[in-house]
């Protein structure tokens, strides 16, 4: 097993069989550094930018401030077992006003990094990566010796490290730069979606401006490093080069397609942009006209299209009802501009059966068709009522001997359905009971 041990760091013998290292009482100078967790974007180990095993920290990728606490002494502990190690650090603090303690009670609920100089050291230790350490929701107070300290504690995949001193005087740190296409509003050349990034700027794995000499710009003042599109004026910046809209920065295009940065020229239609259908007119034809190529993005549940997407101009799209009444949407886009465009289809479609046969002597009849939205009828004998719960009735049939054919006419929007209701005469009926009556004697 691998215990990694530090400077001023004994070893003593955990019951556990695993790494227990101590730091007694060492005398730190420059205070801690605390870093929210949410805050690092990652590490960079120093030579191949890979953990090794001496675990030293090159540079701590953050753009957002660290705290610096005052402190005279800490007290750490380490355990390594079952692959993780469980951290515990005590500081002692020199003075806590009121707007410290109040800060550090909201912030109990954290997690952190934690960085502190041991006295006689050059560099600064680090724990609580990757997973952070939590803040104890009590500050301790010793009323004998005036002494106040604060407990950061957790369980963690990293040990104890190593950090270059430089990530804690932030105006003397050496990044290793790296150069960004900037597409920003404003600082790009635009044509139809496409923009091209007029600056190329230098900065750190953070993202922050870098000056010549490879610092921060915040701390030095100088003018950010880059390169422009030729053509281009300088800007704020100090120019090093030019680039044309081809090239390439590490691996990365100085030219994209960003439609909300640069926008596109053209439209889209589709006309007519209301068609109804019904049981007699299936299909009708549309034309989606647009300036790039376009798709359907809302698919209607009660017709069907002939296709679902097409190319720049002037398309036909055959719409295809079905048995389904009621009303839809079909929404086209432009694939490039997603500008979108609606054509609203309504399925105007009654079902009933028909015939419906009655025996002799029916004087009333009530039925129940499937038809979305109000309807109304007409009938050629008797008289037609429309029911509150969306049946009809025919009332008043006359009695007769022969056999009635009784006309309903429905009708629905653009939709029409004619219901037979048939009512047998006697003759129908004595033959029933005949046919009924030799069946029963056979």
């Amino acid at each position: 097993m691998i215990c990694y041990l530090n400077r001023d760091i004994s070893l003593a013998t955990s019951g556990s069989g695993g790494c227990n290292i101590q730091d007694i009482n060492v005398g730190i100078q420059d205070g801690i550094y605390v870093y929210n967790l949410g805050d690092i974007d990652g590490l960079i180990f120093s030579g191949d930018s890979r953990p090794d095993a001496s675990l030293a920290v090159e540079t701590i990728i953050t753009n957002q401030p660290f705290y610096r606490i005052d402190a005279t002494s800490i007290n750490y502990t380490e355990n390594y077992d079952d692959h993780s190690y469980t951290e515990s650090l005590t500081a002692s603090i020199v003075s806590v006003r009121n707007e410290i303690e109040e800060l550090m009670q909201r912030a109990v609920h954290g997690r952190y990094l934690v960085a502190f100089k041991v006295i006689g050291n050059d560099n600064y230790k680090l724990v609580g990566w990757k997973e952070g350490l939590a803040l104890d929701d009590v500050l301790s107070i010793s009323p004998d010796n005036n002494s106040f300290s604060l407990t950061f504690s957790g369980r963690t995949t990293y040990p104890m490290m190593e950090a270059d001193k430089s990530n804690f005087k932030l105006s003397e740190k050496v990044f290793e730069p790296i150069f960004e296409p900037l597409f920003e509003d404003g600082l790009v050349v635009c044509e139809d979606g496409w923009a091209t990034a007029m600056y190329v700027v230098k900065v750190n794995a953070a993202g922050q401006a870098l000056d010549e000499d490879n610092k921060l710009c915040e701390y030095s003042e100088k003018k950010q490093d880059a390169y422009k599109l030729s053509g281009a004026s300088d800007g704020d910046y100090n120019i090093i080069g030019t680039f044309v809209g081809t090239d390439y920065f590490n691996g990365k295009s100085v030219r994209i397609y960003d439609s909300s940065l640069c926008s596109v020229s053209g439209t889209i239609s589709v006309s007519p942009n209301t068609i109804v259908l019904n049981s007699s007119a299936t299909t009708s034809a549309v034309t989606v006209t647009s300036a790039h190529d376009w798709r359907i993005v809302t698919f209607p549940s009660i017709v069907e299209t002939s296709i679902t997407n097409g190319a720049f101009g002037s398309t036909t799209v055959y719409i295809y009802g079905t048995y389904d009444c009621g009303q839809d949407i079909i929404v086209f886009k432009d694939i490039v501009t997603e500008q979108t465009t609606a054509l609203i289809v309504r399925n105007d479609i009654i079902t009933i059966d028909s015939p419906v046969i009655y025996p002799n002597g029916t004087t009333e009849v009530t039925l129940s068709p499937i038809v979305c939205g109000d309807y109304s009828g007409t009938t050629t004998s008797g008289t037609f009522v429309l029911n509150d719960d969306g049946t009809f009735t025919v009332s008043g049939i006359s009695e007769s001997d022969s056999e009635q054919v009784i006309t309903v006419t429905l009708t629905a929007g653009t939709e029409t359905k004619e219901v037979e209701i048939i009512i047998n005469g006697i003759n129908a009926s004595r033959m029933a009971r005949a046919i009924s009556e030799w069946c029963e004697i056979e």
